[in-house]
């Protein structure tokens, strides 16, 4: 029933869109959408974040609840410090980390969908001095390749650059793909002088390891790693874990959000690794 709905209502605004004033309407209906902001407050600190869709409300609604481990973990940096959020969507953890604890923030984000809100997110709290966005994909290797997206939803997840799988290792089922650029996190701090992490946050869904393949020398220096892991997913796991206890890691705590606690997503956690 609401598939068919939904075909009705599309059919009708693609018929009306056509016309001038169907045109100034779908215009209107889009300003307003990316014109609704979410106000959260988490430890004091009122956040503000463009709320166009259902996903990027409930990314506001369920901000202190979905990982408070991330959270905690950044209360605990100093001020100043540097922080690579690798794979920032909108920048919900970004935008804490600049506002809250005057981090240097550093937003991975290559995602044309997410990018627009990633601005307007940065705008809206202030924190442009602080917030770095970097449109680029972190892999294993510096090059071209394909993006591909499971959704092209603003504020959406489970995307892959330069792999056919996802966050489970099984092949993604891609709506939309693209090729853009991607480049190892080393070689940006080696040859582009980009500052080197105190802390590196990685959530993207499936390559985790190959990123930290590729940032084996900042590794050397970073204090801490929230990585978000695949227990099921061995090779990620594996690879993972491997390169950072040879970095001279531990792992210190592995966390699981309560949105994903049945099935194949209960071996989905958040790990913190520190020094040792």
């Amino acid at each position: 029933m609401k598939s068919q709905l939904k075909k009705i209502i599309t059919t009708l605004i693609r018929m009306i869109s056509r016309t001038g004033p169907g045109r100034f309407v779908e215009n209107a209906l889009i300003d307003e959408a990316m014109a609704k902001v979410t106000t959260v407050i988490h430890q004091g600190c009122k956040l503000y974040f463009t709320t166009p869709n259902p996903l990027t409300r409930w990314r506001g609604e369920t901000y202190s609840s979905k990982e408070p481990e991330t959270l905690d973990w950044i209360d605990r940096m100093a001020e100043g410090q540097v922080l690579w959020d690798i794979g920032a969507n909108v920048g919900l953890y970004s935008i804490y980390a600049a506002k809250h604890r005057k981090l240097r923030v550093f937003s991975f984000e290559p995602s044309v969908f997410n990018l627009e809100l990633l601005g307007r997110n940065s705008a809206y709290n202030a924190v442009t001095d602080l917030v770095t966005i970097i449109p680029l994909a972190l892999s294993d290797v510096t090059g071209p390749n394909l993006m591909r997206h499971s959704t092209t939803a603003w504020g959406g997840a489970l995307s892959s650059f330069g792999a056919d799988f996802g966050a489970d290792g099984k092949k993604l089922e891609s709506q939309i793909e693209y090729t853009t650029f991607g480049v190892t996190a080393d070689e940006l701090v080696e040859k582009h002088n980009l500052a080197k992490p105190d802390h590196i946050k990685i959530d993207v869904d499936g390559i985790e390891h190959l990123i930290l393949a590729g940032a084996k020398t900042i590794l050397k220096t970073a204090q801490t790693v929230l990585v978000e892991i695949n227990e099921e997913f061995t090779e990620q796991a594996e690879v993972a874990a491997s390169i950072l206890t040879a970095a001279g890691f531990v792992l210190q705590a592995k966390e699981v959000s309560i949105f994903t606690t049945t099935g194949e997503d209960g071996a989905v956690h958040n790990q913190i690794w520190i020094r040792s």
